[in-house]
């Protein structure tokens, strides 16, 4: 039930979310309860949110997953058309680009995110305590061609799963 609440919110507040939609389900006559099906990351969600189609990013869990170590994966990128192509591996050498410079003194975060967009995501995060869905493996990046900036993708926002009492975001960079 949460999930589809921050969904609604997050849609209103201009943040791309996989729509959910809940489902009475009934397998042979037999009442199972309220199910929840949930839009996977495709162009039809891009284009839900007025978005032009463009890569969707996430962290490889094979791999190392702490920045800026991680390996970054872009979803469902079978039969790309050559100028699709052109623009993953566009996307691909900025998120590269991000992982070389981002120690360099003149490093910028405007060039590479909508922080716009990125701060709706954590206020939406703290204001519900739905912090499992910034742990970096879960957040989804979809590359905007118009803006040339990484979005979030509000996703997997479930509460629970760990103890988030006193919990802040430096925590992600502490032990």
């Amino acid at each position: 039930g949460w999930e589809m609440l921050i969904t609604k919110i997050a849609s209103k507040e201009g943040l791309i979310s996989p729509r959910i939609i809940p489902v009475n389900l009934s397998v042979n006559g037999n009442q199972k309860g309220i199910y929840f099906i949930e839009e996977s990351f495709t162009h039809e969600t891009l284009e839900f949110y007025n978005r032009k189609p463009g890569p969707i990013f996430s962290i490889n869990d094979d791999f190392e997953l702490e920045f800026p170590y991680v390996v970054y994966e872009a979803n469902g990128i079978s039969n790309l058309s050559i100028k699709e192509k052109k623009l993953l591996n566009y996307a691909k050498s900025k998120l590269l680009d991000l992982k070389k410079n981002y120690k360099n003194k003149d490093f910028s975060i405007n060039l590479y995110f909508d922080v716009v967009q990125w701060a709706s995501f954590f206020s939406l995060i703290d204001l519900f305590s739905t912090y499992h869905g910034a742990i970096p493996r879960n957040v989804k990046l979809y590359y905007n061609p118009t803006t040339q900036l990484f979005e979030p993708i509000v996703f997997d926002n479930h509460m629970g799963g760990a103890n988030y009492t006193n919990f802040s975001f430096i925590d992600f960079f502490t032990q």
